[in-house]
């Protein structure tokens, strides 16, 4: 005796769609907020990382690393706004900027959505071939656009060691950044 084929009616499809996209738009904030969380916490360990390595590299070699902030044009900037990447490279003649392409080791770009500040007064980490940052106390504060999400603070020292620290939900260094 032959089986009867059996198929879902368009009713029944169309609650299941229903119920699908209900659940899809309670979980869709969740996931914004999961993105926008892997997106900070990503560029806080990219600059760490690159901060960490100018300061191996200038011990290493002997020679003056910079990490420093990106304009529009790919040259370094000077107000303290990292949201476009930054990039390292070596510093022999304490210009400020790279003397030629080859002097860049990397240059990094943050998804969208990070903000990148560091403090006023510095604007750039420059690594001596002993490791020191000569100057003041670097705070690079790296945050999102939304308030429910961590952020983070890289302080680079005048020793040269950098310090990372989370910033809990809604920190007002983070809020106004």
């Amino acid at each position: 005796m032959p089986r009867k084929a059996r198929a879902f009616s368009l009713v029944e499809l169309s609650a299941v769609l229903a119920i699908a996209a209900v659940l899809l738009l309670m979980a869709l904030p969740s996931f914004n907020q999961l993105r926008d969380h892997a997106r900070t916490r990503s560029a806080s360990h990219l600059l760490g990382t690159s901060l960490a390595s100018a300061r191996v590299m200038a011990v290493n070699r002997r020679i003056p690393y910079s990490v420093c902030p990106l304009d529009s044009a790919g040259r370094c900037r000077r107000d303290g706004v990292w949201d476009l990447g930054w990039q390292l490279y070596r510093d022999p003649g304490r210009s400020g900027q790279p003397a030629n392409s080859g002097d860049i080791v990397h240059r990094v770009e943050p998804a969208p959505g990070v903000r990148v500040r560091s403090s006023l007064g510095r604007s750039h980490a420059r690594f001596l071939p002993d490791g020191r940052s000569s100057g003041s106390n670097l705070t690079v504060l790296v945050c999102s656009g939304h308030r429910k999400v961590e952020g983070a603070r890289l302080v680079v020292s005048n020793g040269g060691r950098l310090r990372t620290e989370r910033l809990p939900l809604g920190h007002p260094d983070c809020v106004g950044a």
